[in-house]
């Protein structure tokens, strides 16, 4: 998911719109996670992450009807934390996200960029033979870890406590 736009409200009531609110995400409908506070009548948010479940909650009374006019999810390719573009985020929260890995015959490490506040502990997984190999962890906001000998296919990033922001994953090369 690349993220969502929201259109509340309509021309003939103009009000009818979550005074005070927010976009809410979670992956298994228990945990959810804050991704925009509400308090207008458009809101285009970006969201990069693993999502299943999305809300819409009010934090306070309001006199007004609500009018949900439009909700659209905008979709991204997959592998978005692999488009080259550190000012994108990929949000890991309690499910593993996995993507493709396409290292050539001299790629040695995997190199994860992830957001200044990120704490150590995310395990990043390679898998290999037909099942997943632990490399490392995060070590914070960058972490370069050694590639084992053979041929990885994908690579996971499986979240500790909190919700990682995964900037970009990608392969450097040997030598």
């Amino acid at each position: 998911m690349h993220g969502v736009r929201l259109a509340l409200g309509k021309s003939d009531r103009p009000n009818d719109y979550l005074h005070r609110g927010v976009l809410e995400f979670s992956v298994d409908g228990r945990h959810w996670y804050t991704v925009a506070r509400l308090d207008g009548p458009l809101h285009e948010v970006r969201v990069r992450a693993d999502i299943r479940y999305l809300r819409l909650r009010s934090t306070a009374d309001q006199a007004q009807w609500l009018v949900v006019r439009d909700l659209s999810v905008i979709g991204c390719p997959v592998g978005k934390a692999a488009d080259g573009d550190p000012a994108t985020v990929f949000t890991v929260t309690a499910a593993p996200v996995e993507l493709p890995l396409t290292p050539g015959p001299t790629a040695s490490a995997i190199v994860v960029r992830a957001g200044a506040d990120t704490a150590r502990g995310g395990k990043v997984q390679v898998r290999m033979g037909g099942g997943w190999r632990t490399v490392g962890a995060l070590a914070g906001p960058y972490t370069e870890l050694p590639l084992p000998r053979g041929r990885a296919t994908r690579v996971r990033i499986v979240p500790g406590a909190t919700p990682l922001g995964v900037h970009e994953v990608t392969v450097r090369p040997a030598g």
